[in-house]
């Protein structure tokens, strides 16, 4: 018994966690964390953040280092003493150099302008994919939500064939109505058979869908809420006002009109390669070679040298100081052989083949094709924004108008079926009418859905969050 409720136990835990009930909130974090396109959005924000540190860093000055080894042959200079030398030797030098632009026309704070510029424009990217992904998430969810509901009605239509199929299979038994009455709803229960086949294949596809767009394994199962209430009524939304609110919130706008920013500040900055620049630098270095010598002091002596005085050979002492040499010690060289410098340079630009008058204009036609694409967009922007508003308030009318005719095929369908069992109306015409009501049945949801998205296209255009 004791194993039994484990293994009970066990079974509705991974029972409940097979079952996980998604809302429509946890889909679009879902799609944010697990999507490629955002993945690699945030990589493409990262990377602009490195170029932003790059740029800043430019300002300040450059530091390199070098050590050098090496054996000489043959006749060469000997870096310690700067004479030839015709002996191999062994030599070691250090260096240390460091630079850095004093005036490049204002290049150095455009590139930094600029980078940042890009980073912005790189957020802005990410953002503007999350708003897509979240846009078709609600889209995918609601259709996942239609089908669950279409299931429902045709379960219930089942039910409902079901019930007439017994009432006339008991009015044939009392001899009330004919045995080919119970023909046409017989068929009746295979068609709605077979609408429930066709609704659960197209659960099956909505809820793949939406598995795909966030990126998960799991089998999706979603929270309906109970009644859902569009968020904006579009009956009572101006054109005006809808794309007003999107210029501010819609990403894809703000990434045109700073790609236009970014045009200018590029121009600028090839514009500065006509202009002189100027430029510091300093070096320090030392080296060492085996040969290197060093005095330790010196030998007196006297050097006889015959000369002719007179005609006759006289011999002189000159007295002379030989020095005492020895190898130098290594760091003693390193300390002896240091050099430093410090230096400015002006790099003044005369012709460049056309090069830089071409990279120029060039940047101005790029300057007009980002201001073109930023109108195309504002155009492309206020285009879809009514097309949606006028979508959404056509989907308004067509939901009322699917209500009021579900109302009257109701009232038809229980009229005929008082008739039915009064016996002053036929199994065709009852067939005929619950088809019609079945019709207005999957009209009415299928407007109610299309209504409650087309009111989410205008909740994203308003800047509202996604959710049910």
């Amino acid at each position: 018994m004791k194993y039994l409720s484990t293994a009970i136990f066990l079974m509705i835990g991974f029972w409940g966690i097979a079952q996980k009930v998604w809302t429509l909130e946890e889909c679009i974090q879902h799609a944010y964390e697990h999507n490629v396109q955002v993945l690699m959005g945030d990589i493409n924000e990262k990377s602009n953040q490195i170029d932003i540190k790059t740029a800043v860093q430019s300002r300040f000055p450059n530091v390199s280092s070098g050590v050098n080894l090496g054996w000489n042959f043959g006749r060469t200079i000997d870096p310690t003493t700067n004479t030839f030398i015709t002996e191999t030797f062994f030599n070691n030098g250090y260096s240390l150099n460091s630079g850095v632009k004093l005036f490049n026309s204002n290049k150095l704070n455009n590139n930094i302008k600029l980078a940042k510029l890009n980073g912005s424009i790189a957020k802005d990217e990410l953002e503007k994919i999350k708003q897509n992904i979240a846009l078709q998430v609600a889209s995918a969810f609601l259709n996942v939500v239609f089908a669950q509901e279409n299931i429902k009605n045709v379960e219930a239509q089942m039910e409902q064939s079901e019930q007439q199929f017994n009432l006339i299979e008991n009015l044939i038994k009392v001899g009330n109505r004919p045995q080919n009455d119970i023909i046409e709803i017989e068929a009746q229960l295979l068609n709605n058979e077979q609408q429930l086949i066709e609704a659960q294949n197209m659960l099956k596809s909505a809820k793949l869908l939406l598995q795909q767009l966030i990126m998960t394994d799991e089998e999706v199962e979603v929270s309906v809420p109970a009644n859902i209430i569009p968020s904006s009524d579009p009956s009572i939304l101006t054109i005006e006002e809808v794309y007003n609110a999107a210029m501010q919130n819609q990403y894809s706008l703000k990434v045109a009109k700073k790609s236009v920013e970014g045009a200018v500040l590029q121009q600028k900055i090839i514009k500065a390669d006509l202009y002189p620049s100027i430029g510091m630098g300093a070096s320090f270095g030392t080296n060492y070679s085996n040969k290197g010598l060093e005095i330790l002091g010196y030998n007196e002596t006297v050097i006889n040298q015959d000369i002719i005085f007179n005609g006759n050979s006289v011999q002189i002492g000159f007295p002379q100081n030989i020095p005492i040499l020895a190898k130098k010690p290594y760091f003693s060289q390193l300390t002896d052989n240091l050099s430093y410098g410090l230096g400015v340079s002006c790099q003044i630009p005369i012709y460049s083949n056309y090069a830089t008058r071409a990279r120029i204009e060039k940047a101005k036609l790029n300057v007009q094709n980002a201001n073109l694409s930023f109108e195309q967009e504002e155009n492309a922007l206020r285009t879809t924004v009514t097309q949606a508003l006028n979508d959404a308030t056509a989907a308004q009318a067509k939901y009322k108008a699917t209500q009021k005719v579900l109302e009257a095929q109701t009232r038809l369908l229980e009229n005929v079926q008082k008739k039915y069992q009064a016996g002053s109306s036929n199994s065709f015409e009852l067939a005929n009418v619950k088809s019609q009501y079945e019709s207005a049945q999957i009209n009415n949801l299928m407007a109610k859905y299309d209504f409650i998205f087309k009111v989410k296209v205008i909740d994203f255009y308003l800047g509202k969050t996604l959710s049910l």
